[in-house]
């Protein structure tokens, strides 16, 4: 009987142990972010990668968005990319990460034929609910100004420290968002996240002023320009002489009638 006692007694107290475990968690409550769950107060790592490029960055715009109610910014981390680059890490209190980047002092670029992380960025989630993590690319291009046409984006997702998304397609920012933030940049941003694969057709720069064309060129707009006010001006003309003939007519009639 004692030990009957004792396992109904063990036995409530871990259902006991059990239930209060399941209400503190539901009431901490969990956040679901980019489809993958993650507690309130745990730290999240989101990175964004580029691979597959068959042209080496020279020039990078990178914006990623968050949702300040839901995850508060920790730290942003650039420390692959080289030359001159800017971080503006929320200082617009806007929700975004504004990453730019100029390959100078002689570098040739950035290669990213194999994944090659661009940015880290660091969040502690504020309280449950559901968001994501999305970016937007204005600008991505080469050294010859060509924007980047062959490449793959990807991201990734840790949950305190523990890979919940390794190197999957990344939230592509609302487009119709992007135009509420100004400049949208002239790369060909995809839901997909892939390049084309297809060269774009670049148009050739114009020749600096001075040059043959460009001097035949703008002799050929001045030209059209000038028939406009050459014409009126031989309009007005005629119609002042016109109307000197008309009034010397007149006079010379009243005369004629006065001598008579």
């Amino acid at each position: 009987m004692k030990n009957f006692s004792k396992i109904v007694l063990s036995t409530l107290l871990v259902l006991t142990l059990v239930c209060f475990s399941a209400v503190t968690a539901f009431a901490a409550g969990n956040l679901v972010v980019n489809g993958k769950e993650a507690a309130v107060g745990s730290t999240v790592n989101y990175t964004f990668s580029i691979g597959d490029a068959q042209q080496k960055l020279c020039g990078i715009h990178l914006v990623v968005f968050f949702d300040q109610d839901y995850l508060k910014l920790k730290d942003v981390n650039t420390d692959n990319l080289e030359g001159g680059t800017i971080v503006n890490d929320n200082k617009s209190n806007d929700g975004r990460i504004i990453i730019t980047n100029s390959f100078i002092n002689g570098t040739e670029g950035l290669d990213c034929s194999t994944t090659t992380e661009i940015v880290n960025v660091t969040f502690e989630v504020l309280k449950e609910g559901t968001t994501d993590i999305t970016y937007y690319m204005p600008y991505l291009y080469d050294i010859n100004s060509v924007n980047i046409y062959d490449y793959t984006f990807t991201s990734s997702l840790a949950v305190d420290g523990q890979v919940v998304i390794d190197n999957e397609t990344p939230v592509l920012q609302n487009v119709e968002e992007i135009e509420n933030f100004g400049d949208a940049g002239d790369f060909a941003n995809n839901e997909e996240g892939t390049g084309s694969g297809i060269k774009p057709v670049v148009t050739q720069a114009p020749q600096a002023e001075g040059s043959e064309d460009s001097q035949g060129s703008t002799g050929e707009q001045k030209g059209s320009g000038a028939v406009v006010p050459i014409v009126c001006a031989c309009v007005i003309v005629g119609a002042i002489i016109a109307l000197v003939v008309v009034k010397s007519i007149s006079n010379k009639k009243s005369n004629d009638n006065d001598e008579q």
